[in-house]
């Protein structure tokens, strides 16, 4: 008896009791992709007012991201397994993960370099505004690479008749993977980059030299004078150290002591 068929032979089989989940999706996404590009484009023409055109584009494919990304977990979670290199789609599809050129996860280190700036007075300064704006080229940038993948999948996926879930996944990653090496390798990428990772450095600056400032004003150490304290513990540090080694070889740390003992019976 097929597993889950009821006692008399009343139940289904897997197959007859109708097709994957995530093989249903997978036959829908072709068509609905095309009408979510087409919905992106004419969302791109109703932007909030005061909104930026490269700020749009963003947006559009930020939040066409999530919408796929939710989908898939949805439809991996209805299904009696979960979907075979999930993960590896799931990152594919979230353009936050293209930004800095890495093939993983954001590093921690990288995100806290590009985060805007916390002190109201700097958020409003020329460093800030410079990083806003080096930013928001950068994300246009990768925002149109990512919406030009996704409509290559989709126009893909529309001349492929009921493609299964592992059908899909294979065009998704391929299509991901190639605009990526090509995004990442371009000199504009390179040098957006660069402008960014700048413009990022010079706000940190401008935060730590605030905030000197302020401990200045209070009467505490800054940051630099915190920094010349630690370097002059670790130098003294392996200066003891090495005193130590010296004094363990039984000569004491004066300037003869690397010298070799005398032979015995030797006056």
């Amino acid at each position: 008896m097929a597993e889950g068929a009821a006692p008399g032979g009343g139940g289904r089989s897997d197959a007859e009791a109708g097709p994957d989940p995530l093989t249903t999706l997978l036959a829908e996404l072709g068509p609905a992709l095309a009408a979510q590009m087409q919905r992106a484009g004419l969302a791109a023409l109703a932007a909030p007012p005061g909104e930026q055109p490269q700020d749009a584009l963003w947006r559009i494919a930020s939040a066409q991201g999530t919408a796929w990304s939710a989908a898939l977990r949805a439809a991996s979670a209805r299904a009696a397994r979960s979907a075979p290199g999930a993960a590896a789609l799931a990152r594919f599809l979230d353009p936050a993960q293209w930004l800095l050129g890495g093939d993983g996860a954001p590093e921690p280190a990288l995100d806290r370099l590009v985060a805007p700036a916390t002190d109201p007075e700097l958020a409003r300064g020329p460093e800030a505004a410079a990083l806003r704006a080096a930013l928001a080229r950068h994300r246009a940038l990768v925002g149109a690479a990512y919406l030009d993948m996704m409509a290559a999948v989709a126009r893909r996926l529309a001349e492929t008749d009921r493609p299964d879930f592992g059908q899909a996944q294979a065009l998704w990653i391929e299509a991901a993977g190639r605009t990526l090496d090509r995004l990442h390798a371009s000199e504009g990428f390179l040098a957006s980059q660069a402008r960014v990772a700048a413009a990022a450095v010079a706000l940190r600056r401008a935060e730590r030299a605030a905030e000197d400032a302020r401990r200045r004003e209070r009467g505490e150490p800054t940051r630099a004078d915190v920094d010349a304290l630690a370097e002059t513990v670790a130098t003294l540090r392996r200066e003891l150290r090495a005193l130590r080694r010296d004094m363990a070889r039984g000569d004491g740390a004066g300037p003869e002591s690397g010298r070799a003992p005398d032979a015995p019976g030797r006056g």
